[in-house]
């Protein structure tokens, strides 16, 4: 349930030794784009040079034509920044939903991506609902992310009517399960979902126990001290109103991203007698309680993590969903994704690619970021073609209603 404080792109000396050889790839992509060869290099190239920040990469992003249009707004009462495409529309549009991040849509990365999608074509909404920048993880966090969605899909200047979905971390596990939602599911054709969670109990087995489970064994698996602290504040923000909400959240409230355990006042304040269920959960450390300890927590806990996990609602998906994901990722393991594709095979399609933006050897780095900026342009070609198609449908059905009058009118006597 969370994302990189301090940014994406691949390690600085990938970027020292490799920066000049992708700008000069990428301006090459698009000089052939340009001359008619095919779209496809260019978005890649847009896509890679977004994904790794590398010295050129704005005037990169200048040859792909004039810079799109953004303006800060509201879309379904949610802060967001919309950024349209030069030119006149309608775009196909497209819900960025950036991960549990303090700077929130304001990430560089976020905006890097943001605008490069826009260069590709597209109209892009990122939202940022209450709770996400904060790394708490609620049912509300949820239907904010299929109301923006569903009035993204009704902006004017939306062709089609329909609408993609991509996220990255956190924000990719939000637009899995709002692409499921019943009343999104009809409009969405597209998922390009980043280092996913799958789980949100196993995101908490994460977060407590630096463990996960896989086929009835614990494996250790060491994350970033932020899935804990996303985690906690997720547990608790799911529990009703009241003395023992408040008493929890106090302990992690004025807990820092950069703490080394986030836990820790909450392991502290359960060495006293009879801690509740969810303060003993959240306290403990050992892999072989959480079973026992998790079947014990209340009703509302359960209701939210399994109402935010993507695994426990990909058999209503009608969307393909792009995933891309690596191993050895510090915060979610390359499993999370797995069970994504295994629980629906028909639906999902992963990659190993950039996972949270360390490849684990910086000399393969353009490798990964290639592979990743690929499926990305695979993800945009499905969403355009489904946005032309949608489009098309309705142009048909609006010629067919204009033309019923007609045909009544010559055969009236």
């Amino acid at each position: 349930m969370s994302v990189p404080s301090g940014g994406w792109p691949p390690r600085r000396s990938f970027r020292a030794r490799h920066a000049r050889k992708l700008v000069a790839c990428g301006a090459a992509a698009l000089a052939a784009a340009t001359a008619g060869a095919s779209a496809q290099y260019g978005r890649v190239a847009v896509i890679g040079a977004a994904t790794v920040d590398v010295p050129g990469a704005a005037s990169l992003l200048g040859a792909a034509g004039a810079p799109p249009v953004q303006v800060e707004t509201e879309v379904a009462g949610v802060p967001a920044t919309l950024i349209r495409p030069s030119g006149d529309g309608p775009w196909p549009a497209l819900v960025f939903v950036n991960g549990a991040t303090a700077q929130g849509r304001a990430h560089p990365l976020v905006g890097r991506l943001a605008r490069a999608l826009a260069h590709t074509g597209f109209l892009v909404v990122v939202p940022e609902p209450p709770g996400l920048a904060a790394a708490e993880m609620s049912l509300r966090l949820r239907d904010d992310v299929v109301a923006v969605a569903r009035a993204a899909a009704a902006l004017p200047d939306a062709l089609g009517g329909g609408v993609a979905l991509a996220g990255v971390s956190s924000g990719a596990g939000l637009a899995i399960v709002a692409a499921a939602d019943p009343a999104l599911a009809p409009l969405v054709d597209v998922v390009l979902a980043v280092a996913p969670y799958a789980d949100a109990e196993q995101v908490v087995r994460l977060g407590t126990t630096q463990s996960f489970a896989l086929d009835g064994r614990i494996t250790p698996y060491r994350t970033n001290p932020l899935v804990a602290l996303s985690a906690a504040r997720s547990v608790i923000a799911s529990l009703e109103p009241g003395a023992e909400r408040e008493t929890l959240a106090r302990l992690v409230r004025d807990t820092t991203r950069g703490a080394a355990d986030p836990l820790a006042p909450l392991r502290a304040g359960a060495s006293g007698a009879g801690p509740s269920p969810t303060h003993a959960l959240l306290a403990n450390r050992e892999p072989h309680r959480f079973d026992a300890l998790y079947a014990r927590l209340p009703r509302d806990v359960y209701a939210t993590i399994d109402g935010i996990s993507p695994v426990r609602h990909a058999h209503r998906l009608h969307a393909r969903v792009y995933v891309a994901a690596v191993e050895g990722d510090r915060y979610f393991p390359l499993e999370e994704a797995a069970r994504l594709e295994r629980a629906n095979p028909e639906a999902v399609t992963l990659v190993a690619s950039v996972g949270h933006g360390l490849p684990s050897r910086p000399d393969r780095a353009a490798v990964a970021v290639l592979r990743f900026a690929r499926l990305v342009e695979r993800a945009l070609a499905h969403a355009e073609a489904a946005a032309d198609a949608r489009h098309e449908a309705i142009r048909r059905r609006t010629r067919a209603r204009s033309a019923r009058p007609s045909a009544r009118a010559e055969a009236a006597p």
